[in-house]
């Protein structure tokens, strides 16, 4: 990868991990009402699993929060480990996922700070 383009990929990687931060930090301060309000299938999934539904007795009422947190870093990092393998091996398909996931994070933003 050139310079620039490495710049390009740290910039956007940036974006990604920063949105997925601010997520985590969202996930934290809502935890009370998180799973009433999840519109993420998954997501609820994952909540639920966490508090109980996956046949242990939960560490604390906000235990599903944890898991939930733990699946946003775990999940960012492999896509981001996938766009950089791709983005070297086969650049221009690795430029448009990497633009999607980016895209994708923008859009999250607008949804949690700006949509009603």
């Amino acid at each position: 990868m050139k310079r620039a383009q490495l710049i390009l990929y740290e910039c956007l990687a940036l974006v990604v991990v920063l949105v997925t931060g601010l997520d985590v930090w969202w996930s934290i301060a809502l935890a009370d009402t998180l799973l009433q309000n999840e519109l993420n299938p998954i997501a609820r999934w994952v909540l639920i699993w966490g508090q109980g539904g996956n046949g242990f007795v939960p560490i604390s009422p906000y235990a599903g929060v944890a898991w939930l947190c733990a699946f946003k870093c775990v999940t960012t990092w492999i896509v981001l480990s996938v766009c950089r393998y791709l983005v070297r091996e086969w650049p221009k398909i690795g430029w448009a996922v990497l633009s999607g996931v980016t895209a994708f994070q923008l859009w999250l933003v607008w949804f949690l700070l700006v949509s009603p």
